[in-house]
């Protein structure tokens, strides 16, 4: 099991009260709360690999307009 899984149960099914957890330390937990990767710079560093030129400035394209497809959705 993950050490910070291990470390979480600990914390919220401490006996004593005044040891346990509290619901933001819980909600700041690295087990809940991992870190976030930079996807968004990876991907344009994917593409940017795969395209030049005219490809890139099409990917690009295509980028925003999945972008404003999903902005419309919501």
């Amino acid at each position: 099991m993950d050490d910070n899984a291990i470390n979480f149960i600990k914390r919220i099914l401490t006996e004593k009260v005044e040891d346990r957890a509290t619901i933001e330390q819980i909600r700041n937990d690295p087990w809940l709360a991992p870190e976030v990767l930079p996807t968004t710079s990876l991907k344009r560093k994917a593409i940017g690999n795969e395209n030049s030129g005219d490809q890139q400035k099409e990917a690009d394209k295509r980028q925003r307009l999945e972008h404003s497809d999903t902005s419309s959705e919501a």
